[in-house]
């Protein structure tokens, strides 16, 4: 079986193969690279919350070098060790954890080489811009219940992608059963109320198009959230993106539900409450002690 070396798109940093010819395809170069001569020259840098730590999986046959995050002065910066976590038939899933807490705040850059007698793969990051803040910027941790996209989920790994987002604009829906009777009377049966927001992505100045395909790559896992709250896409929600003629930077929109469709905003004094439970106390009840303006009455049911 030949040898074989492989970094799935689901990674929350782009790679982009090490090459004196860059092709002209979206995979083949830097995005400064593809920007086309009549397009204005912008360039974007991702950011990247200089706390933040998140893991990243290559499958190989080869034993990958350790992984040297660089600098803008050409210097190794860092070297991160990869970690053997699963032997499959053939080949090997490796896994590291990328962690730039301890070097300075500035632009990087993730450089990876596999290596072995005449097989070699190289390839570098783009850009990423390690601050402890940036505008707008917050964390998107996500994993997947089973294997697909060429990434080995069952180990148990959750990756975590750090990019400029808000949700807006939230819609209060319903989906709800009823009828009407001979007098065209309606009855509600049931209703399920929930809410949807449009996650917009990015400031006014916009971003490379590969954040574009990232976002919408992780936003087909199962489990998605925002800031330490689940989020999932609204149905078949398409991403949508915003280009503007001449301008190699794009927007994007994406409409979400909560990933857990609570219907109330939940306490416990022990431990947190599974999503989903209704839980409701009276005011007027014992259940905030006797008193004076408090009778002494047993708690009313949800």
């Amino acid at each position: 079986m030949a040898n074989f070396s492989k970094i799935s798109l689901h990674c929350p940093f782009r790679f982009v193969p090490n090459t004196a010819t860059p092709g002209i395809h979206f995979d083949d170069s830097w995005a400064c690279e593809q920007i086309k001569s009549f397009q204005r020259k912008v360039y974007y840098t991702q950011k990247w919350l200089r706390q933040t730590t998140t893991k990243i999986q290559m499958v190989s046959t080869i034993a990958p070098d350790d992984l040297k995050v660089y600098n803008s002065d050409l210097a190794v910066a860092k070297t991160i060790a990869w970690t053997n976590v699963t032997g499959l038939t053939g080949y090997n899933v490796f896994e590291v954890v990328v962690d730039l807490s301890d070097i300075a705040a500035r632009n990087y850059w993730l450089y990876q080489k596999v290596e072995l007698l005449s097989y070699k793969a190289e390839w570098i990051s783009e850009a990423v811009y390690s601050a402890d803040t940036h505008k707008f910027v917050k964390p998107i941790t996500y994993k997947h219940s089973r294997n697909d996209w060429d990434m080995v989920w069952s180990t148990g790994i959750e990756m975590t992608f750090c990019v400029e987002c808000e949700l807006m604009d939230p819609e209060f829906k319903a989906e709800i059963s009823s009828y009407n009777d001979q007098m065209r009377d309606p009855f509600i049966l049931d209703g399920i109320p929930y809410r949807v927001f449009k996650l917009e992505f990015f400031d006014a100045k916009g971003a490379s198009p590969y954040m574009g395909d990232i976002i919408n790559r992780i936003f087909c896992c199962d489990t998605v959230s925002i800031s330490g709250k689940l989020y999932a896409r609204n149905g078949g929600a398409e991403l949508k993106v915003n280009w503007v003629k001449g301008y190699p930077l794009i927007g994007c929109t994406l409409e979400v539900a909560e990933g857990k469709n609570l219907y109330s905003i939940q306490h416990n004094d022990y431990t947190a409450l599974a999503p989903g439970i209704v839980t409701a106390y009276n005011f007027e009840t014992s259940w905030f002690g006797p008193g004076t303006s408090v009778p002494i009455v047993e708690a009313e049911s949800p």
